[in-house]
């Protein structure tokens, strides 16, 4: 089981019955699964962002999320053919209810014009939507989701056990989500959140869910994935695959791997020791959102760092957390991409953006242990300007965190123009396969 997860103290919200009918597919988009076509946006709403609490969140400027609608009808619940074995703790029948589940939702979300953490990119990636802000309103809808559509109770622990994000051209270029003025409720809500006063953009997200995993007829898993649309552009496809565990079992699994109870996030805050990063080497404006230290270069072109836990930045410890959240280790693992090609090409914080991810969560990052990031080409163009593949690997001491290929598109000044542009904004499938498909495949248990 995979591990990186929202918390187990998260509250559930309110059903959702929104009606609609299955949207055309135009091809699988690489993973198997259909493309539809984007639901319409004037059938959800952009009024105002969710209360915090739906979404396991506490702080209002970190909630994106406006709306979750059912697509279809709900199936009947049914015998599932992959039960999984009831072997991680005490019993937690009659935790939920099954009533059958929704096969396809659609969300909506606000982007806001300014943010201080997902805005804080260095170069052309912060004139583009941040991948990580895309991943995190999938995030909120996934999580909204689970509670409202498909049955999973309030204190339920949410365990990340893989994610893949790619990013297509119309979030490249500096093309940005077309930007749509959002209801003056919104508009209001934004300002008053402090994150910025001019236009937001409208993100419409149309999801499928595969592969639920059900334990004493509990839901145990499922398989989320998104296609993210700006206007008429399709400009990511995000895949989630998350676990559920009681909160008796989380604990239990918790207690059991450790010899005892977690120290959280707010009870023993980790010290920072080391040397900071220079932000503009990681891709980013602030120290604050700054996660790595002591970047140095090993055998074989190896770059390595050492992960500070930034507990004080609540865009990554929005409440306590008993482990190292998946979004941090996704956003280091990110950050020591960026730096690795600024070496490999001797241009240090030459911008390198983001535009693919594929994660495997094998174990809980402790929040009391060191971790050591590892990054290495994965291929090799030849070209510094061209898109790059680098695998990151996550430690503490010899067991393996998790295992990322990040793709990156660095800039090249053009001649000529005395400005920069990124020359590759495509993201060839070969260029981030998925760790299975490379002999790679981990169980993987990362709670969020």
């Amino acid at each position: 089981m995979p591990l990186a997860s929202h918390g187990p103290e998260a509250t559930g919200g309110s059903g959702t019955d929104g009606s609609g009918t299955a949207a055309g597919a135009t091809g699988t988009g690489g993973t198997g699964v259909a493309v539809p076509a984007p639901p319409a946006a004037d059938a959800l709403s952009f009024a105002a962002p969710y209360d915090p609490a739906l979404l396991h969140r506490r702080n209002p400027d970190e909630v994106f999320l406006t709306d979750v609608r059912a697509l279809g009808d709900r199936t009947p619940p049914e015998e599932p053919d992959n039960e999984e074995p009831d072997n991680e703790g005490p019993d937690n029948a009659g935790q939920y209810a099954d009533a059958g589940r929704y096969e396809r939702f659609a969300a909506a979300a606000l982007l806001p014009s300014g943010h201080p953490h997902y805005g804080g990119l260095t170069g052309p990636a912060g004139n583009r939507p941040d991948p990580m802000l895309l991943l995190e309103c999938c995030r909120q809808a996934e999580t909204y989701a689970a509670h409202a559509l498909f049955g999973v109770e309030q204190g339920v622990g949410f365990i990340l056990r893989g994610l893949s994000v790619r990013t297509f051209p119309d979030a490249h270029g500096g093309q940005g989500p077309a930007a749509d003025a959002p209801s003056a409720t919104a508009s209001t809500a934004l300002s008053e959140r402090g994150v910025g006063a001019g236009p937001a953009s409208r993100l419409v997200m149309a999801c499928q869910v595969r592969e639920p995993g059900q334990r004493r007829g509990a839901v145990s898993s499922l398989d989320y994935t998104f296609d993210v649309w700006a206007g008429a552009g399709r400009i990511a496809r995000i895949v989630l695959r998350v676990g559920y565990a009681a909160p008796r079992v989380y604990a239990a699994l918790r207690a059991r791997r450790r010899g005892g109870p977690p120290p959280t996030s707010r009870t023993a805050p980790p010290p920072v020791a080391g040397t900071p990063v220079e932000p503009s080497l990681a891709g980013r404006l602030r120290a604050t959102d700054c996660v790595l230290l002591d970047l140095a270069t090993g055998p074989a072109a190896e770059v390595t760092a050492a992960l500070r836990v930034p507990v004080e930045n609540v865009s990554y410890f929005d409440h306590p957390h008993d482990h190292v959240p998946g979004m941090v280790l996704v956003e280091a693992a990110r950050q020591l991409a960026t730096a690795a090609v600024g070496v490999w090409d001797a241009a240090p914080g030459r911008p390198a953006g983001m535009t693919a991810v594929e994660a495997e969560f094998s174990q809980y990052a402790e929040l009391d242990a060191p971790t050591v990031l590892s990054a290495v080409p994965h291929d090799d163009h030849g070209a510094p300007s061209r898109s790059r593949g680098i695998e990151v690997v996550l430690r503490q001491g010899t067991t393996r965190v998790a295992r990322m290929r990040v793709t990156t598109v660095t800039t090249v000044a053009v001649e000529g123009t005395g400005g920069e542009s990124a020359v590759r904004t495509g993201v060839p499938s070969a260029v981030c396969p998925s760790p299975a498909a490379t002999g790679h495949a981990a169980s993987s248990e990362v709670a969020r």
